[in-house]
C-alpha cells in the first residue's frame, strides 16, 4: 500500500525467466542481519527451497530462493507464525503496516532495500520503508515470535 498499491509480484522480485538480476541477488547474507536465527530444522525443506526438485514440473518453479532465505532466517516455527499473521491481514483483522511491525525489523529493511533495486518506480518509497525498519532499535535483535 505504502509504495503505490497492487502490482504483479515480479515487479518487486524481477522476472524469473530473464537474465536480469532478481531480488535475491540484492539480499544481504543472513549472517549480517542481527535478528538471525538460522534454524536448519529441516534440511530437506531448505534444500528443496534452495535448489528445487530433481525433476521438472509444470505447475511450479524449481527453486524458491526468497522462500529459502525466509525459511533459513525464521525457521519453520517462524514461517508458520508469520503465515498466521498474514492471514489476519487478509481477513481484515490487521493492517499491512501492523503485519510489517510484527516482523523482525532488520528483515523488513533488508527485503525493502533489495526490492528498491528491482522496482525502480517505487525505489524512493521502498527506501523509506528500509530506513524506518533499519532504525527501530531493539526489534532488530533476535527475538521470539510474539502471538
Amino acid at each position: 500500500e505504502h509504495t503505490g498499491g497492487d502490482t504483479p509480484i515480479a515487479y518487486f522480485t524481477g522476472a524469473a525467466d530473464s537474465n536480469e538480476r532478481q531480488l535475491q541477488d540484492y539480499l544481504p547474507a543472513l549472517s549480517t542481519i542481527s535478528f538471525i536465527q538460522v534454524a536448519h530444522e529441516d534440511h530437506t525443506v531448505l534444500n528443496l527451497l534452495k535448489y528445487g526438485r530433481s525433476g521438472e514440473v509444470r505447475f511450479d518453479t524449481t527453486a524458491s530462493p526468497i522462500a529459502a532465505y525466509l525459511y533459513e532466517a525464521l525457521g519453520a516455527e517462524g514461517i508458520e507464525h508469520y503465515v498466521r499473521e498474514a492471514k489476519k491481514v487478509c481477513a481484515g483483522m490487521r493492517t499491512a503496516q501492523e503485519f510489517l511491525d510484527r516482523l523482525p525489523s532488520s528483515l523488513v529493511a533488508a527485503l525493502a532495500r533489495a526490492a528498491s533495486e528491482i522496482a525502480s518506480g517505487r525505489r524512493e518509497r521502498l527506501l523509506e520503508i528500509a530506513e524506518k525498519y533499519s532504525t527501530t532499535g531493539p526489534r532488530t535483535k533476535k527475538r521470539k515470535h510474539a502471538a
